[in-house]
């Protein structure tokens, strides 16, 4: 893993979510010292997100990040998640680090892998036909939540408080749907970053899944990022459960992160 491929991974997490706290009516961005703050203002922790802005070398450092983040999100009752970079950390703070959040009140919610493809390898077997469409409207975006909330497991309002919003489709942003026999079974979105086309919103309804239509969506929404936008290179931030899917696409782990959250919401 090189300086510059975590260097990437990083910079390309903290432009999502502020992409993505830009296009939530309520959403803000803000930087205290030592700490980037995407929040969306939604219900959903993983829309609300402090990250580290730079590699942190000390314990405080990182103390005061989580600090400050703390400050932010508890006094304004928001679910929400720190990510440390792992390999922004130097190992003696690496080595304290969950320690460090868990007296603060924190636990590891997730794992999540930074990946890039300079190009999507061949499918390895024949994959499903969908009936692609376009996020355009407030029905079609409800519909990306309520696929998510199948997926997570996570309740339906907070999905659709969080992920029913349009403008998070919209702009560098296109939102895709597939459909089979009527159903919307799956979901993607891609967003032009620089020269990157970065995938997030992958999700597939429980009783679709491993059936080969995640991938099949992620395709054809690089194929259009790629006649839209003239973009190959491709980047993500995978669960620990996607991470095989990603790697069969052709995507290569560059760092990882640890994504910390409040025992309790708001707290």
């Amino acid at each position: 893993m090189s300086t510059a491929d975590v260097l990437e991974s990083n910079t390309l997490f903290h432009e999502a979510w502020k992409f993505y706290a830009r296009a939530c009516p309520k959403g803000e961005i803000v930087q205290p010292p030592g700490v980037l703050i995407a929040a969306c203002h939604v219900p959903w922790s993983i829309m609300n997100i402090a990250f580290q802005p730079a590699p942190e070398g000390t314990e405080a450092g990182l103390t005061g990040a989580l600090d400050a983040a703390a400050g932010y999100f508890t006094p304004r009752g928001l679910a929400w998640m720190f990510a440390l970079a792992w390999d922004w950390l130097p190992p003696p703070v690496r080595s304290r680090a969950a320690e460090l959040c868990a007296g603060r009140g924190l636990a590891l919610a997730m794992e999540s892998v930074g990946m890039v493809a300079e190009r999507l390898a061949p499918p390895v077997r024949p994959l499903p036909a969908l009936d692609l469409r376009f996020v355009t409207d407030a029905k079609e975006a409800q519909h990306i939540a309520d696929i998510h909330a199948a997926a997570y497991g996570a309740p339906l309002d907070t999905a659709r408080q969080s992920l029913a919003i349009p403008a998070l489709f919209q702009g560098e942003s296109r939102g895709y749907l597939g459909y089979e026999k009527g159903q919307y079974v799956a979901s993607t979105a891609v967003l032009r970053l620089g020269n990157v086309a970065y995938i997030g919103y992958v999700a597939t309804r429980p009783d679709f899944q491993g059936k080969g239509y995640a991938e099949a969506l992620i395709r054809l929404a690089l194929q259009d990022a790629k006649r839209l936008w003239g973009l190959e290179r491709t980047a993500l931030h995978a669960t620990l459960a996607g991470f095989p899917v990603y790697q069969r696409l052709g995507y290569r782990e560059v760092t990882r992160f640890g994504l910390y959250s409040p025992r309790s919401p708001g707290r």
